[in-house]
């Protein structure tokens, strides 16, 4: 007997992780217009490339030690804007994935777009015994 019944039609998956909007002379100038750094991107699931809102993007100033955070909004997208030029270490991290790092040269009037995919931590609890439990 053959099945005479319809095949299934193939369903496609529409990603939105978009860039927000931003003013590049306003991200790469301070209040006195000396040149600055800035630094865009969009953070997303590295499987279902699914963007990750919520994410946590920091970054490090290697001169003072300074630190500058921003939030991903709900489509993944963030803008960080006047940075210093000089060194600095980027950290970006949500509950659930594993942390990316990295380590970033900031120059004048420049800005750099990054589109970052992070992949799912799989967690274990452990018992007062020592043995993992799921």
């Amino acid at each position: 007997m053959v099945d005479q019944t319809e095949p299934t039609p193939i369903q496609f998956v529409h990603i939105v992780a978009a860039l927000p909007q931003f003013d590049e002379d306003s991200a790469t100038r301070d209040a006195s217009s000396a040149p600055q750094y800035a630094i865009t991107g969009t953070v997303a699931d590295f499987e279902s490339g699914q963007p990750l809102g919520s994410s946590e993007i920091i970054i490090r100033l290697g001169g003072d030690g300074k630190i500058v955070s921003t939030m991903t909004d709900s489509r993944g997208g963030f803008v960080l804007p006047h940075i210093p030029p000089g060194q600095y270490g980027l950290i970006v991290r949500r509950l659930g994935y594993t942390s990316l790092s990295d380590l970033r040269d900031a120059r004048p009037g420049a800005i750099d777009t990054l589109r970052l995919k992070m992949i799912k931590t799989v967690n274990r609890l452990q018992s007062p015994g020592g043995r993992s439990s799921t």
